[in-house]
C-alpha cells in the first residue's frame, strides 16, 4: 500500500499555497481555529471523492462548503469572502512507494455568479510541485490545468472512487462511508452509538416492507400456536392409547 507523503492546498480557506510533507506517522496539532479540521476536510474531501461533510470532527452543526473553502469566507463588515471575482483552488494528496508516484486530487473553480465547478484529477511519476498548477506565479484556470497531457481527469464520483481505491489499494467496499467517520472521530460516551455509526453499516429502511414482515411474524406466531394446540391434543391422544393397550395386554380373552 503506498504511503501518503505530500499535501498541496492552493486557494483552500487560508491557505493560499502551502505543501505539507508527511513522514510516516505525522501528529497535527494546534489551538481551535489554527486550520486543523480545515486540512482534515481538504484530504478527506479527495479521499471519499467529495462526499464527505466538512468540519464534522470540530462543529456539528458546521455549514462550511466547496465555496467558502476555496473563497475563504470571512464575513466581516466590508466583504463577505476574503477570495473574490473568479477563483480556483486546488488540493493534491501525493502518494509513494518504492516503485511509483501518483497524485490525485481536485481543482474547484468558484466564477463569479456561477456555483462551484470541479474536477477530480490523476497524475502519475511527477512529483508534487507547484510547477504543476502554477505558471510564472499565475494559478492555472481548470482548462488550463486538465488540457496538460500528463493529468488525467474524472467528473463521475464513481469512477473518481475507483481510481482511488486502486492509488491507495483499498478494496473494501466500505471504505467511503467509514473513512468520513473516522475522520469526524469524537470521544465514546454511548456504546450503542458508537456501535451504530462505526461499526454497523447504514441502511435504509423500507416502511411496506417492515409492516409486511411483522404481519409474516403475527402470521408465524399463530400459526406456531396452533401447531402447539395440536400436539397438546396428539399427546392427549397418544397417552389414551398407552393406557388401553395396557388395559389389553392385561385382559385375557377367550373364544368359544
Amino acid at each position: 500500500m503506498k504511503r501518503l507523503t505530500k499535501i498541496k492546498l492552493i486557494n483552500w480557506y487560508t491557505f493560499t499555497n502551502e505543501t505539507i510533507d508527511l513522514n510516516k506517522n505525522t501528529l497535527v496539532t494546534g489551538e481551535n481555529g489554527s486550520g486543523k479540521s480545515t486540512l482534515m476536510d481538504a484530504v478527506q474531501y479527495i479521499l471519499t471523492a467529495g462526499t464527505c461533510k466538512f468540519n464534522k470532527a470540530a462543529d456539528e452543526r458546521s455549514k462550511r462548503n466547496i465555496e467558502t473553502y476555496v473563497r475563504c469566507k470571512v464575513s466581516t463588515e466590508t466583504k463577505e469572502y476574503l477570495r473574490e471575482g473568479d477563483v480556483t483552488g486546488y488540493i493534491a494528496l501525493e502518494f509513494s512507494d518504492d516503485k511509483r508516484i501518483d497524485i490525485i486530487g481536485a481543482c474547484i473553480e468558484c466564477v463569479r455568479g456561477s456555483k462551484p465547478s470541479r474536477i477530480f484529477f490523476k497524475i502519475t511519476n511527477k512529483e508534487l510541485t507547484d510547477e504543476l498548477f502554477i505558471n510564472n506565479k499565475y494559478i492555472k484556470i481548470m482548462n488550463e490545468f486538465k488540457n496538460q497531457e500528463f493529468v488525467e481527469t474524472f467528473n463521475q464520483v464513481t469512477e473518481t472512487q475507483k481510481v482511488i481505491k486502486s492509488v491507495i489499494g483499498i478494496n473494501d467496499d466500505r471504505y467511503f462511508t467509514l473513512l468520513s467517520k473516522a475522520l469526524a472521530f469524537k470521544p465514546i460516551d454511548d456504546i450503542n452509538e458508537f456501535v451504530n455509526n462505526f461499526l454497523l453499516e447504514e441502511q435504509n429502511i423500507n416502511l411496506e416492507t417492515l409492516y409486511q414482515n411483522i404481519y409474516n411474524v403475527r402470521n408465524l406466531k399463530k400459526t406456531i400456536e396452533e401447531e402447539e394446540q395440536k400436539i397438546q391434543e396428539l399427546e392427549k391422544i397418544e397417552k389414551l392409547n398407552e393406557t388401553y393397550n395396557k388395559l389389553n395386554d392385561n385382559s385375557n380373552f377367550y373364544i368359544w
